[in-house]
């Protein structure tokens, strides 16, 4: 699980699209990418780990716009494409860096076309520094429970909740999460 606790040589990254399996094939359709995975945890989601081979790949599809100024590795064609896969559906776009010290998220969301969650970040140096977010409003917790993901106890988070939360990196997801049904 991505969270503060790193070792000293060891980086962390998730970078996923995630949501309804209609809406993430629709987004990994643009690439003709298929390696989606299945989520076991609450709300069943689909997941595609989005290395920047792949956003380049996205970019000569359908473009690249402009960049956010939300510390988030989204454009403006990134935010315009999310939106119209997430017509009748739900999706969001997550990522998750940490370091020995460093910790950073960021997240949007969309639900049926519409952005509910606006590219938001939390970054912060973790040698001594305490988050006083709390964890439902850090950006990934509040992007999945746009989706519906909700914890069901104080001792949990919505990245628990969705089976995300067991995965520390792309590729840690690639060789451990179950592949989605085609």
């Amino acid at each position: 699980m991505i969270d503060q606790q790193t070792t000293e040589s060891e980086t962390c990254e998730l970078r996923v699209i995630v949501g309804s399996g209609v809406a993430v094939r629709r987004f990994a359709a643009s690439i003709g990418a298929t390696n989606l995975f299945s989520l076991s945890g609450m709300g069943r989601l689909t997941v595609w780990p989005m290395y920047e081979d792949d956003h380049d790949a996205l970019h000569r599809a359908y473009g690249t716009g402009d960049w956010s100024d939300q510390h988030i590795r989204l454009s403006s064609r990134d935010v315009e494409q999310c939106a119209k896969c997430s017509v009748g559906e739900r999706l969001a776009y997550l990522e998750a860096i940490a370091t020995a010290d460093t910790f950073h998220q960021a997240a949007a969301a969309w639900l049926d076309g519409t952005m509910s969650v606006r590219p938001t970040s939390l970054s912060l140096n973790t040698a001594g520094q305490h988050i006083y977010r709390p964890r439902r409003l850090w950006p990934l917790n509040m992007a999945l429970g746009a989706l519906g993901i909700t914890p069901t106890s104080p001792e949990t988070d919505a990245m628990a909740e969705s089976g995300l939360g067991q995965f520390a990196s792309n590729a840690d997801l690639m060789a451990n999460a179950m592949p989605a049904a085609s």
